[in-house]
């Protein structure tokens, strides 16, 4: 629910803390278009409850702080920087 989001108890978050993913495991989804600033890389979905998408920004490309229409059902982890 929305009252555990971003607590200790959110399962998103406790999820997020067990993972420890290797580059092995993650390079062969990280592709990057260098005319952009970032790339979205489809890895997973089911079309209804969630998408996932690994990110690939270039070197020294950013993009301002913005919303997603998703609101408080979004989630981010950084696992490489």
């Amino acid at each position: 629910t929305s009252a555990l989001r971003g607590t200790k108890d959110d399962p998103v978050n406790t999820l997020f803390r067990r993972l420890d993913l290797t580059l092995g495991e993650w390079k062969k989804y990280a592709m990057f278009e260098s005319k952009k600033n970032y790339t979205r890389n489809l890895i997973a979905t089911d079309d209804e409850t969630f998408t996932l998408l690994l990110l690939c920004w270039n070197p020294g490309k950013e993009s301002p702080i913005h919303d997603h229409p998703c609101g408080e059902r979004e989630y981010s982890f950084v696992i490489y920087a």
